[in-house]
């Protein structure tokens, strides 16, 4: 969900990403396991979660980040990991653009590999995005998490797909 007006105030905005992110905490329902994502957005939703869980809702959480699991300490979201839960019922997250056909550009915020073990355990996977993260097209760098001992094969990789890996 998000605006269409390429040109939104800074308040407008702000309330776009509340929208959306409360918009998403409404798909989560009592007893679930919850994937935590980082950005702005999401940070709306568990303001929402919180809300539901003083209100009496039961939910766990698994955060895909460092600053997510800080921001759902600080909201009093019970938090587990995956080793905890290796399935989870819904999972919430942002992204750093998106095209008119769904396509993303996802984890400019340094947490991939996190952000991806979460998706990939999520029954549901939902994208939470203000009118800020639309454009015509992808264009923002992708970014690649590379484990260190495989730091020359990704970049051998990357360079066949006509990338530019850094060092290379």
């Amino acid at each position: 969900m998000y605006m269409t007006s390429q040109s939104v105030t800074e308040s407008e905005q702000t309330i776009a990403k509340r929208n959306a992110g409360y918009f998403a905490a409404e798909l989560v329902e009592d007893g679930m396991v919850v994937g935590l994502g980082t950005g702005s957005t999401v940070f709306y939703a568990m303001e929402r979660l919180a809300e539901k869980i003083r209100n009496g809702m039961k939910m766990v959480g698994v955060p895909t980040s460092y600053q997510a699991e800080c921001r759902a300490r600080e909201y009093g979201i019970p938090l587990a990991t995956l080793h905890d839960y290796t399935e989870l019922d819904i999972a919430i997250d942002g992204t750093d653009q998106v095209d008119p056909k769904g396509r993303l550009i996802k984890g400019r915020g340094a947490a991939q590999t996190q952000e991806r073990c979460v998706a990939s355990a999520s029954r549901i996977f939902v994208v939470v995005a203000d009118a800020g993260k639309k454009t015509a097209c992808l264009s923002a760098p992708v970014p690649v998490e590379v484990i260190p001992s495989a730091a020359s094969l990704a970049a051998k990789r990357l360079c066949e797909m006509g990338g530019l890996p850094p060092g290379a």
